[in-house]
């Protein structure tokens, strides 16, 4: 198990406005964009996609490349 320490991403739901706090999911397995089937196992099935805002989603890029992840959740295990 790796444990992996680092400071939430904070991004707001566009109609809400309510604050999300996202950790980054690791990667277990190759990048699941790059093959479909690894997607669909990759993907929680209850997972949310949330609409943020064009500067929130900057951020959730550049912070996912910077810990080389897919996916952002909660708890940081389950994308």
């Amino acid at each position: 198990m790796q444990l992996l320490l680092c400071s939430p991403l904070t991004v707001r739901h566009l109609v809400s406005g309510k604050a999300y706090e996202l950790l980054p999911v690791p990667m277990n397995i190759p990048f699941p964009s790059r093959q479909p089937a690894l997607w669909l196992r990759f993907l929680h099935r209850q997972g949310r996609f949330l609409p943020i805002s064009n500067e929130d989603a900057e951020s959730v890029q550049r912070f996912m490349r910077r810990h080389g992840t897919e996916a952002l959740s909660a708890d940081g295990l389950t994308a």
